[in-house]
């Protein structure tokens, strides 16, 4: 009987020592620091004027939209998880409007060599998972391995707007995982030209002699470029936002929409 008694004193003692690890090992974790700006350097991996080009399209994507997209660079992760560490600072920093959920997450682990883009949800339509992954292996990722922190995160940033807001200007295309080649597209080319050049001078002649001189009907592009989400995501908006510690996010919430990876 005295085994018994001294085997649930044990087992009771274990209990509480486990509860306590758990308790002071979730006050010492790895906290989620204070937004500061639209870039939080705290790795120091980004150069002052590299940070100042991000922070300044970063500001001008905010005045014409609600899209509100922060970086955080950390030296590493401590063991913690990355794709929950990167939730509870999205969840913190509540980014992008409460109305549309229109915030996105740039957060880079220097040391671990990991980073996770973390998508709104009011964003997950328009940049998919598979989108965020193609950002990361296809435009970032090649940078970063070349030691380009402020280059490779400010492409990111320029990509990630492209998609959001449907402008194609501010997309750096990667044909990484296409499987369409240069040499390839180049031999169709010139398949099509061979082919098409000897029907558009016919047609050019025929225009001539009988319509008479050439005139041109295309008067340039006039184009209204504007985001197609679905979600009522508003363009043109005059508003005017400064870093700094009056700086916050807008009471935006995520879903887990995103994608991770390394270089």
């Amino acid at each position: 009987m005295q085994e018994v008694r001294d085997l649930k004193k044990n087992s009771k003692s274990l209990f509480i020592l486990c509860f306590l690890f758990l308790i002071l090992f979730k006050a010492f974790g790895l906290n989620v620091p204070s937004l500061k700006g639209r870039v939080n350097d705290l790795a120091g991996i980004i150069f002052a004027d590299e940070e100042k080009k991000i922070e300044e399209f970063l500001f001008e994507v905010e005045k014409r939209s609600d899209l509100q997209i922060a970086v955080l660079t950390i030296p590493s992760l401590e063991g913690e998880n990355l794709e929950d560490y990167s939730m509870r600072v999205a969840e913190a920093w509540q980014l992008g409007s409460k109305e549309h959920d229109s915030g996105v997450l740039l957060l880079v682990a220097a040391h671990d060599r990991k980073m996770h883009i973390e998508v709104g949800y009011g964003l997950e339509s328009t940049l998919t998972d598979a989108d965020a992954g193609r950002i990361i292996r296809n435009i970032i990722g090649p940078e970063f391995r070349n030691g380009n922190y402020g280059s490779g995160i400010l492409q990111g940033v320029k990509t990630i707007a492209g998609y959001v807001l449907q402008d194609e200007t501010l997309m750096k295309h990667n044909s990484t995982d296409e499987n369409t080649s240069l040499p390839g597209i180049l031999a169709f080319a010139l398949l099509v030209l061979i082919f098409a050049s000897p029907i558009v001078l016919v047609c050019l002649i025929i225009k001539l002699r009988f319509r008479g001189p050439y005139t041109s009907y295309f008067s340039g592009s006039n184009r209204n470029y504007t985001s197609g989400s679905g979600r009522g995501y508003s363009l043109g908006s005059n508003r005017s936002y400064s870093s700094g510690s009056g700086y916050a996010g807008r009471g935006g919430s995520f879903g887990g929409g995103g994608a991770s990876g390394g270089w």
